[in-house]
């Protein structure tokens, strides 16, 4: 699914609670809570592709107006909703998710793609690859089946060349480029075996071809060797010869998903460099065949005592790094530092009966995705931190502080919004533009101007970022600029709204810029990175 996928569905989601809440009460909702509520999905739903709902949120947004300050039934209410509540309920028929996107991502269990638009063909393959030990996701769309490849990585997609209304080898063009930096088999199948059906296929990417009829015995063996392939092309490209540990080749990915993750699932997540000490002592006095079998040893020893969802990558050389999703710096480093303690006590035994021990030095850093999805961002962080280990003597774990470097000095940025569609939408769209810059940002989300205003926020920052929803729940974006001094910060008014006595107060109270919904995201990652570069050119 893809990222804008999943903001229209959320946003659905959060209409239809809302509605069935409203619906399911015998109180009187007041005016002014009906009127922010369709404010909110009028300027939202069109900035994510949903413009009709957005449209209708707007038509009922001036019924609510007209009908003045008198409150809501559950009669009235059910009147105004009933177009948008058809619309969502259309929505979702057109857009049904048949199947678990992240299902089965941590199972051993094989995954393969089944792209087939004949419906009773497909049920019959897809339980006999799954009674063979494959999990099977099936398609009868190929525009789902390459949207899903975005969030699930199949071991081999099954793809017939004859789709009711596209064409197969199309779509093995489209999955080619999608999957081009990975090795995904594709085996096509096809009524037709004529050699330059075949021929084609294989020019656009087909690693097999299958005549229909076939025993579905035969279609395994073949699935099972595309699969076994993949498996060893994989681990030839991502797993050390060595140690056996995944190389950096697949930090990069792996780092990514889990920033993923921490957006999604709001988890802690570090990031470790481990640095074998003096360990050019040990290939010159025992030789690099012992020094190997350290490097070996050791990442066994480490790899025993962490946990399955971590990873632990061979860097280069000595150098060691490791990725701890749902582990603070501070538990990682005291996870870290018994390792530590546990590893100098082993003893390696050289050529001639000599016995020596190792140590390890560490830095550690907390990953914040909101400041920076850049891998190198934080490798440099936990590179600073290692060195000050290593600058105090080795055998020792040291968590990384901004004192250690003052270039990585992040922009603050504070998000005043409270529709949690637009407020992930928004930050996801900053981060990913301040980090495709390379500059470190902090996002600080609030949902009323209330909230931001008792952080403290404004007083822990002496410049920064703001955008503020001129249209909130409780204190308005007016009336927060009114009761804090902006002056050091830049800030940026969103409003769904275009009134021009409030424009002019928003400037007048300090306001350099406003975005109205709805809005394009090209258009806001513009102006957000203009302003973005001016601070911290003047950092």
């Amino acid at each position: 699914m893809t990222k804008m996928k999943v903001y229209q569905h959320k946003l659905i989601n959060n209409i239809r609670k809302k509605l069935s809440e409203w619906l399911s009460s015998n109180n009187e909702i007041d005016s002014s809570e009906v009127r922010r509520f369709f404010h909110s999905i009028s300027g939202t739903a069109p900035t994510i592709e949903l413009e009709k709902i957005g449209r209708l949120a707007s038509e009922s947004m001036t019924i609510v107006d007209r009908r003045g300050e008198a409150g809501w039934n559950r009669k009235s209410i059910q009147d105004i909703i009933s177009p948008l509540l058809k619309e969502c309920y259309q929505f979702e028929y057109e857009n049904e998710i048949d199947f678990p996107m992240m299902a089965d991502i941590n199972e051993k269990r094989k995954i393969v793609f089944l792209v087939e638009n004949n419906t009773s063909f497909l049920i019959r393959v897809k339980d006999y690859l799954e009674k063979r030990g494959f999990h099977v996701f099936g398609f009868t769309d190929a525009d789902k089946a390459i949207s899903a490849l975005y969030d699930v990585k199949p071991d081999c997609i099954l793809l017939d060349i004859f789709l009711s209304d596209q064409n197969g080898l199309d779509t093995l063009s489209h999955i080619s480029k999608t999957v081009q930096k990975q090795y995904v088999p594709v085996v096509m199948m096809s009524e037709n075996n004529s050699d330059s059906l075949r021929m084609e296929s294989y020019q656009k990417g087909a690693d097999d071809f299958i005549q229909k009829p076939f025993l579905l015995e035969e279609l395994f063996i073949r699935v099972n060797r595309q699969v076994e392939r993949k498996g060893f092309v994989d681990h030839l490209i991502l797993v050390d010869e060595l140690t056996r540990l995944y190389n950096r080749k697949y930090l990069r990915n792996s780092f990514t998903q889990l920033c993923a993750k921490q957006w999604e699932e709001e988890l802690a997540l570090s990031i470790a460099f481990l640095d074998l000490d003096y360990f050019k002592n040990v290939n010159d006095q025992y030789g690099h065949l012992t020094g190997d079998t350290v490097l070996k040893e050791f990442s066994r020893f480490v790899q025993k005592r962490i946990k399955p969802e971590e990873v632990l990558v061979r860097y280069g050389g000595e150098e060691f790094v490791l990725l701890s999703p749902g582990i603070s710096a501070q538990k990682g480093k005291d996870r870290l530092e018994k390792i530590l303690n546990e590893f100098s006590a082993f003893a390696f035994e050289a050529e001639g009966g000599h016995e020596f021990t190792c140590t390890f030095s560490s830095g550690i850093v907390e990953v914040d995705a909101y400041v920076s999805t850049s891998l190198s961002y934080w490798l440099d962080m936990a590179d600073l931190a290692l060195y000050r280990s290593k600058e105090n003597g080795r055998s020792q774990v040291t968590i990384f502080d901004r004192s250690m470097s003052s270039s990585h000095k992040a922009v603050s940025l504070a998000l005043l919004e409270d529709d949690p569609i637009m407020q992930v939408l928004l930050a996801n769209t900053i981060k990913q533009k301040a980090s495709d810059q390379n500059i470190p940002i902090e996002i600080s989300k609030f949902e009323s101007g209330e909230q931001f205003l008792e952080s403290g926020w404004i007083n822990q920052n002496q410049k920064g970022m703001v955008l503020l929803n001129i249209f909130m729940d409780g204190m308005s974006g007016i009336e927060t600029l009114k009761q804090a001094d902006f002056d050091p910060f830049t800030v940026l008014m969103l409003s769904a709204e275009t009134k021009k006595t409030e424009m002019i107060q928003a400037i007048e109270l300090g306001v350099a810029d406003y975005v109205l919904k709805p809005f394009s995201i090209q258009s806001l990652e513009n102006k957000i990175l203009f302003y973005l570069k001016k601070l911290t050119d003047h950092s």
